[in-house]
């Protein structure tokens, strides 16, 4: 099932994540979410970069890895 969530719904989402999540994790969603958003704007446009598309399929194995491991959360957010 697909969701749709507006972009800036989902940034203030991910936002909220900062301080819960450890760095290294919370920069890789956010870096994940910017490639996305980047994406939809510049295929709104009809002028994807080239390798964008492929580079954000590159991203998804290693994020869907680390959000499914506990280990993510930070010692503060315990």
């Amino acid at each position: 099932m697909a969701v749709s969530v507006p972009g800036k719904a989902l940034g203030a989402a991910i936002k909220a994540l900062e301080g819960r999540l450890t760095d290294e994790a919370y920069e890789q969603v956010a870096a994940f979410h910017q490639g996305v958003v980047k994406f939809l704007q510049q295929s709104s446009r009809g002028e994807v970069e080239g390798g964008l598309a492929e580079e954000l399929e590159s991203l998804i194995p290693p994020l869907k890895s680390a959000l499914a491991s506990a280990s993510i959360l930070s010692e503060d957010s315990e």
